[in-house]
């Protein structure tokens, strides 16, 4: 976890991730730090919240939680947010590089 330790912190059992949204890119991805957050490229666009709408997909897969136990908190016109994952079961593989 020594490699992103600035963009995330424990709320008891809730993940709270600070992220940072690269919308319309190639492919869905955890692309790694940028500054204080943890870069994160979808393929969505930021339209009409499609690109909020994907990102909550794509980290329900990476944790292994419910779409519904993704909140995203702080940042829904923004490329910036803070978004918590209640309760994860799962930490991506980047979590531990």
């Amino acid at each position: 976890m020594s490699q992103i330790p600035s963009c995330y912190s424990y709320q008891g059992e809730d993940l709270m991730l600070r992220l940072y949204l690269q919308p319309k890119a190639s492919r869905d991805q955890f692309v790694g730090q940028h500054g204080e957050e943890l870069k994160i490229a979808i393929t969505a666009p930021p339209v009409d919240g499609k690109a909020n709408a994907h990102l909550v997909k794509f980290l329900s897969k990476q944790f292994k939680v419910a779409k519904s136990a993704i909140n995203v908190e702080k940042g829904l016109q923004s490329r910036h947010k803070l978004v918590r994952i209640k309760q994860p079961k799962n930490l991506p593989s980047i979590f531990s590089q």
